[in-house]
Formats: C-alpha cells, sequence, structure tokens
C-alpha cells in the first residue's frame, strides 16, 4: 500500500496524442525518463535529424546525469566537460562532426567559452539569474556565428518554474529597456518567449 497518496490531478501524463498543454511528445524515444527529459530527448533527436548541433546547460549535476544516460540509450553521442585536464580534450570531440550535444553545468560552463559551431541551446531548468542565463546563450549567440541561435526553455506548466522564468524575463525586458530606451509601449508588441532577443515577433517565429 503506498504510504503517501498522489491525486490524479497532480500527475502529468507523456502522450503522442496531440494535446494543448504542452506535454505532446514530438518523437518517440527509448526508455521512460518523464516528461521533461523525454520532450528534451525528442528535440535533440529532431536537430540531429538536420545535423546540427547543441549544447545543454542545467544548474544539476544529477540531472545531466540522467540526460547522458538518456541520450546515449537513444545512440545521441555526447561529450560531457569537467573540471581539470580532460576539459579542453572534452570539447575538442564536441567539435567533431560525430558529437552534436555538449552537456554543461551552467554554474561551471556559462563563461570563457566560444561555442559557435552550435545553434541551438537547451535551457534544462529556468535560471533566476538573468546574467548567468545571457552569458550562456552568448557562448553560442557571439562574434563569428553565421547561423541563427535557437534557445529552447523547459517549463512544467503550473509550477514554480513558470514563475521563476516570469522574474527571469522581467529582469531581461528591464536590462533591454535601460539599454535601448524602449518604451512600454513598444515592449508590448513584442510577443515576450525569452531568448536571446527577449521575445520574437510572431507566434509562428516563436513555434518555428
Amino acid at each position: 500500500k503506498c504510504r503517501l497518496q498522489t491525486s490524479k490531478d497532480d500527475v502529468m501524463i507523456a502522450t503522442n496524442k496531440a494535446r494543448d498543454d504542452g506535454s505532446s511528445v514530438i518523437r518517440k524515444i527509448k526508455g521512460s525518463y518523464g516528461t521533461k527529459i523525454t520532450r528534451i530527448v525528442g528535440d535533440i533527436l529532431c536537430m540531429t535529424d538536420k545535423g546540427e548541433k547543441g549544447v545543454v546547460f542545467s544548474q544539476w549535476n544529477d540531472m545531466l546525469d540522467i540526460l547522458e544516460s538518456a541520450l546515449v540509450e537513444n545512440n545521441v553521442a555526447i561529450a560531457r566537460p569537467s573540471r581539470g585536464s580532460r576539459f579542453n580534450e572534452s570539447l575538442r570531440s564536441f567539435q567533431s562532426p560525430n558529437c552534436p550535444i555538449l552537456l554543461l553545468n551552467l554554474k561551471q560552463g556559462a563563461e570563457g567559452l566560444t561555442l559557435v559551431h552550435a545553434s541551438h541551446v537547451f535551457m534544462v531548468e529556468p535560471v533566476m539569474n538573468n546574467s548567468l542565463d545571457q552569458q550562456a546563450i552568448n557562448r553560442i549567440h557571439r562574434i563569428g556565428q553565421t547561423r541563427r541561435t535557437i534557445v529552447w526553455r523547459y517549463l512544467i506548466q503550473d509550477t514554480i518554474e513558470m514563475k521563476l522564468d516570469q522574474m527571469r524575463l522581467k529582469r531581461q525586458n528591464e536590462n533591454v529597456g535601460e539599454c535601448t530606451g524602449m518604451n512600454s509601449h513598444r515592449r508590448s508588441s513584442i510577443f515576450s518567449a525569452g531568448g536571446i532577443d527577449g521575445g520574437c515577433a510572431s507566434k509562428e517565429e516563436l513555434f518555428y
């Protein structure tokens, strides 16, 4: 008998059927890893089909461990640098054509790297520190980048993650307004969606 009962309303179900709550699975994957990991791996598989590269950022090594296992099970080659002499070796392996994914701890890998051979950034969880968030994205979206940078953010609906990302986005909008002198009327005309520029011009661009 279960010691802790869970309400049916508190259970999220990953399904292959189209739904409006954002939990539908684009790509079927091997293994059972929960809604968020399943979605991330599915999106990465779609990315690798196009021959593109991406960097996955998480604040937690345990989350990176799970992602590493899920990606390896689904035959996705990964590089995961750790501090020490093998850090540069792992980065070099990511630069090879056969390694599409780099896994990085946000607090250890958000500074000082240039990763313009990648064009996708996967933010596994929301980051309250907007500066740290932007530093991570700027590893890819920087001088020398010739392709469009696509930022993927993964938030579980109706959880604290939504509030945390709203706080980050508010701070990001404030920073943009301070730098550009953008007034509130002009700002409200942009479909706010996070990302490197703080928003998209349309829903069509957001769901590209």
